[in-house]
């Protein structure tokens, strides 16, 4: 038993004070979680992937909700 047990849940939610507010199996439940949540909030929540955020849903104007997927790279100019 040597090491830390693996989740079953990988993916999770998390709340602006950087605590997971929940987990969930698929990356889909998870997104469509951070997107109600966003909604409701109105506050950026990412998703997570254990320690590595793979996405993050932003509020925007008229109640809508983006999802900034983060695999793009930031040019330097």
């Amino acid at each position: 038993m040597a090491g830390k047990r693996r989740s079953a849940k990988p993916f999770s939610i998390c709340d602006g004070r950087g605590q997971i507010a929940a987990r969930y199996s698929t990356l889909w439940h998870a997104h469509m979680a951070a997107s109600a949540w966003c909604r409701q909030k109105r506050v950026a929540v990412p998703v997570r992937k254990g320690c590595k955020i793979v996405a993050v849903a932003r509020p925007i104007e008229g109640g809508r909700v983006t999802l900034d997927w983060g695999d793009g790279r930031e040019l330097a100019l």
